[in-house]
Formats: C-alpha cells, sequence, structure tokens
C-alpha cells in the first residue's frame, strides 16, 4: 500500500497539478451495493435488495463499521459489493482471510462478511504517514416473520449416531460441541460451520457418562461435572479441571455471574468464581425445608437464562426437571453487576388450576429463541412458554421432523437440532 502511494506522487510529471498529501485516516463513508436475499432454506433467489437502504454506521473511537438495521433473513453476505470513502483520498486496504497481508480494496471486488470471517479494513494516510484499522460486521436477522422451516437435514453422519443422550453448545458464537452419552461415557464431537460437518478431538478427555447432563455454558466456556472434576474449555479440545467441591451432584444452570449446581443433599448452591467455592441459595420463604428437598431430587434437568429488561445487570434463570411424573419449574432473578448472595430461587407452582404445564419430558432442552422459552423433549412437540416459565403450549410452528436428542442456537441465531438417527437439522424462521 506504501509503494502505491508513492506511484501516486511520483507519476506525476512536468505541466502537472501540484498534489496535497495529507497525514489524515479516516473511513468517512461505507455504502453497500446490491445484496441478494435468498428463500429460506435454498439457495432460490428470493429478491434483490438496494445496498443504500441498509446504512452503515461508523464508530472512530472504537474502529468499528456495522449496519444498525439488521438486513433480512435469507441475505446473501459471502460476496458482497461495498464502496468506501474516505478523508483527504487515504488509500483503503482489506485484510486477507488467510493471513494478516492487505490488498488494495477496490468497489468492485466482492467481499466474504460471514460470521466466521471478520473483516478488517484498513485506511491509510495519503502521505502514508499513520493508519487506522475498522472491523466491519454485517448484521443479518435471525428471524422475519412467523412461518418457520427446519428444511433438510444438513448433515447425516455416524459421528452422531448411537447415542442415547446428548447436549449441544455454542462457544464464542462460531463452534458448536455436543456432549454425547453412550451408555459408558460421554464423547465430545464439534462443528465449526453450524453443523454442517462434524469433527472428533485429536486428544480425548475420559469423562462419565452423566458427564454430558452437567454441560453449562458461562461467558463461552463450557463447564461440566465428572468423577467429582469440575472440566472447563472453551473450544471442546482442550480441557482444564479441578477437584469439585465433594457435596456436588450435578452442574445444571448458570448466570452471567453464577454457576449453578444441584447437590447430594438436595439444596441448590452458587460459585461466583467458576467453582471454586459455594454458597446454598435462599429459597421462598413460602417453601419448607422437606417441600425443598422434595422439588429439587429432580431428573432430566434443563436451563437457560436470559436477559431481564425489567431490572439493569439481572439474569432470568428458568430451571426445569422431573419430579416423578410431572415437571417442576424453578426461577431465579440472578444479579450479576454485583453478583447478589441474596436472590431467591422462587417454585414455580403447578397446581391443577393452571391447565398450561410442561409436561415431564425425556432428554429436555430449554432455548431462549424468539423471545420466549422453548422447551424441546422426547416428542415432536415443541412447547412454547411466554410468560418466563408460568404456562406453556404448543406451538405447531416448530413441530420436529424426529425425535431430537438436544437442540441448541447456532452462530447465525438459527435453530440447530440432532435427531436419534444422528440427523442434524437447522431450523429458519421467516
Amino acid at each position: 500500500m506504501l509503494s502505491v502511494t508513492t506511484a501516486l506522487t511520483s507519476c506525476l510529471g512536468e505541466g502537472s497539478s501540484e498534489v496535497s498529501l495529507y497525514d489524515d485516516a479516516v473511513i468517512t463513508s461505507f455504502t453497500l451495493g446490491t445484496l441478494t436475499q435468498y428463500e429460506p432454506g435454498t439457495t432460490k433467489v428470493a429478491a434483490t435488495l438496494t445496498g443504500t437502504n441498509y446504512p452503515m454506521s461508523i464508530d472512530h473511537i472504537n474502529g468499528k463499521i456495522f449496519n444498525r438495521t439488521p438486513l433480512p433473513t435469507g441475505t446473501r453476505i459471502d460476496s458482497v459489493l461495498c464502496t468506501v470513502g474516505t478523508l483527504n483520498n487515504g488509500i483503503v486496504g482489506l485484510q486477507n482471510l488467510t493471513d494478516d497481508q492487505f490488498l488494495v480494496h477496490s468497489s468492485s471486488n466482492a467481499v466474504d462478511f460471514q460470521e466466521r470471517n471478520p473483516r478488517i479494513f484498513r485506511v491509510v494516510s495519503s502521505d502514508a504517514s499513520f493508519y487506522r484499522d475498522y472491523t466491519v460486521t454485517l448484521n443479518v436477522a435471525a428471524s422475519s416473520g412467523s412461518n418457520f422451516t427446519w428444511g433438510a437435514a444438513v448433515a447425516d453422519t455416524a459421528l452422531l449416531r448411537d447415542f442415547t443422550d446428548m447436549r449441544l453448545v455454542l462457544l464464542k458464537q462460531k463452534r458448536l460441541v455436543a456432549l454425547c452419552g453412550n451408555g459408558t461415557n460421554t464423547l465430545v464431537r464439534f462443528s465449526d460451520d453450524n453443523g454442517t460437518t462434524w469433527h472428533t478431538p485429536a486428544t480425548t478427555t475420559a469423562l462419565a457418562d452423566s458427564a454430558w447432563a452437567s454441560a453449562v455454558v458461562k461467558d463461552s466456556t463450557l463447564f461440566l461435572f465428572s468423577d467429582g472434576l469440575i472440566y472447563s474449555t472453551d473450544n471442546g479440545e482442550e480441557w482444564n479441571s479441578t477437584t469439585a467441591a465433594p457435596q456436588l451432584k450435578q452442574l445444571v444452570a448458570t448466570s452471567k455471574g453464577e454457576l449453578f449446581a444441584l447437590c447430594k443433599d438436595s439444596t441448590l448452591q452458587a460459585s461466583a468464581d467458576n467453582g471454586s467455592s459455594w454458597v446454598e441459595q435462599r429459597y421462598e420463604e413460602s417453601l419448607k425445608t422437606d417441600s425443598v428437598k422434595r422439588l429439587l431430587g429432580l431428573t432430566g434437568i434443563a436451563s437457560t437464562a436470559f436477559d431481564y429488561p425489567a431490572s439493569y445487570h439481572t439474569d432470568y434463570v428458568l430451571l426445569v426437571g422431573n419430579n416423578g411424573s410431572k415437571s417442576v419449574v424453578w426461577r431465579k432473578l440472578s444479579h450479576y453487576d454485583p453478583v447478589k448472595a441474596t436472590d431467591t430461587w422462587t417454585n414455580i407452582a403447578t397446581e391443577s388450576i393452571n391447565r398450561q404445564q410442561l409436561p415431564a419430558q425425556q432428554r429436555l432442552t430449554l432455548l431462549y429463541f424468539d423471545d420466549m422459552v422453548m422447551a424441546i423433549g422426547d416428542g415432536l412437540n415443541v412447547y412454547q412458554s411466554k410468560d418466563q416459565g408460568i404456562t406453556w403450549n404448543i406451538n405447531t410452528i416448530y413441530a420436529l421432523p424426529e425425535t431430537m436428542l438436544t437442540a441448541a442456537i447456532d452462530g447465525t441465531g438459527r435453530l440447530c437440532a440432532i435427531g436419534k438417527s444422528g440427523k442434524v437439522y437447522r431450523g429458519l424462521k421467516y
């Protein structure tokens, strides 16, 4: 890029106009060209979009460029034309995907903006004395309507077959990790392309058969409990382990500030330091000690957590399990800045007056998707709760193509589910 700058100034011959060079390194505008939108789950063109209808915001302080209005669901962002404006004729370069080198950007060259490829544009001042980098992100809406399709299976691999239990999690917004129980131990599989291809870690970590049930994610780190140890990983391949507190039975939930564990005495305990120390939780005053122990003697536990908009720096933690033939729902408003040990767990009553209860489920998965809590269990029905776990209804829009072992939200905001057959499905709301 420096050689380009030099060439621009040296090629002037006698009689040429004088050129002034400046030390400004600023991107002043970023405009998208014509965009293509596909029909859900296909490569069939649904519409052609005008890029200028989706203006790009420029954050000069943090070096970020992004669109506040998301592109419609299905918009192709792996081949996008864009025009970059600069102050005082600064030269714009684009970093390669495979190395740290920059090439001069041209508005006629398409750019791959997929989420797994953060793109860095560099503007060099016309006198080549300064430069500034900007990270450019294109946001695409995960859903745009009331219709939904699972589409055809995106994968059918022996790596995901013949398992009795499974839990699927997303790490660092890009890697799906499946914890797979086969009746003897828990095996690990991972995918970096939203479930299309799957891999086995190069190094095997010995995990108990029940370890999959303790898999929870906090701050993009996966934690699980196995044979008296707490394991943690941020990629599913390299693991750290520490000796767990002797009272622990199973990790069951997380918030931004805490890990939650069910203990051998049927109490819930929380750790604000990733498992080094644990504090017994408080319960609503109306619950007696014996009723708490009965309600926490749960099987088939699943949980989810999401921002609670009515209170600043607070997560709404929802935990569901089976107590015999009935489901039990617990919730906690968990403050995380700072962590408040006084936060109380509440049992959401399931008296007969509430006819909209969640049936007891095996291999239950809870997800917060489309501003509601979604429950996927051992049938083809998907239950949803729009009031944070109080009432549950079947939503036929999300009916499953087959019985699922597990589900998660992938790096693009779409539902990803693994069936008992080993097939992987991705769902799209449109």
